[in-house]
């Protein structure tokens, strides 16, 4: 299989329809073994689309801790982020087409039923943009909601601020963990997105653990490298070139295909038996 295939040619795949898998676990081993070198061409737009927020952020996380090595006090500290928590919001907001596309592509190739991706891309995202675009705004904002709860609570509560300051923490990783689900449905059910935003909680918070696992499993790279920071010198300048690498191949395609992973048992396994003519679902084995 050659390591860039034509995106705008369907999928040929070595088997007949009775030889798929009946088992969830069965078709994302065939789906990785089969689509894993489709993924680049998909993480180049992902990662082009997202270079302008993910720089920043970036850039903002090694400027904060350099402020914060410096000794400067906890005000200083609030007004240093303050600009990069405002440049933010912009540059988030313009991901969501993306995002709302590469989850109709990825729910398609989690299901191995990837066709035309580049088509299906670009039908999703004249589809949903706008609603895409109001949920990456609500991404963005919530940086600001954190700073916000910072600059307000702690000099005025003091060590009492730990409570509005976790419970805005909880609402913030809340709502990252139920998005892959959100936008995922965003492109698979008709409805309006209030009533999306909410399904896509309650099946958050009804599989938690499940889906705190998966994104815990997809952030495992940048895990890994954290003790790099402490040991520095040619450790970290190596282990920052791995993370590059991996995250310009392959790393951005492949997160978001195992949320479609999970995505999909979610809808299969609580939404589509209630849909009269819903798919089947796999079963768990």
């Amino acid at each position: 299989m050659p390591f860039f295939p034509n995106p705008f040619q369907p999928a040929r795949r070595p088997y007949s329809p009775e030889d798929r898998p009946t088992t969830r676990r069965g078709l994302a081993r065939l789906v990785l073994r089969d689509h894993f070198f489709d993924l680049p061409p998909l993480n180049l737009l992902l990662a082009a689309v997202y270079a302008p927020a993910l720089l920043w952020a970036v850039t903002g996380f090694f400027y904060i801790l350099e402020a914060m090595g410096d000794d400067g006090g906890f005000q200083d500290l609030i007004s240093l982020s303050k600009t990069w928590v405002l440049v933010f919001i912009p540059l988030g907001t313009l991901t969501g087409p993306a995002a709302g596309g590469m989850a109709a592509v990825t729910r398609d190739l989690a299901r191995d039923r990837s066709r035309l991706p580049w088509f299906t891309f670009r039908t999703a995202v004249r589809s949903c943009w706008k609603r895409a675009l109001v949920l990456s705004a609500a991404t963005s904002l919530f940086p600001l909601l954190l700073w916000a709860a910072l600059a307000f609570y702690v000099p005025s509560l003091g060590r009492l601020a730990a409570v509005p300051v976790g419970l805005t923490a909880a609402l913030a990783l809340l709502w990252l963990l139920a998005l892959p689900t959100l936008y995922a449905m965003l492109v698979s059910y008709q409805g309006s997105l209030g009533t999306h935003v909410k399904t896509a909680l309650a099946l958050t918070l009804r599989h938690l653990p499940a889906v705190a696992g998966v994104r815990l499993l997809t952030c495992l790279p940048v895990l890994t490298a954290l003790p790099a920071f402490w040991i520095g010198g040619r450790f970290l300048s190596a282990m920052l070139l791995v993370l590059c690498v991996y995250y310009l191949l392959f790393g951005f395609a492949l997160s978001r295909l195992l949320w479609a992973f999970t995505a999909n048992w979610l809808f299969e396994s609580e939404l589509d038996p209630c849909l009269q003519g819903g798919p089947a679902a796999l079963e768990e084995g």
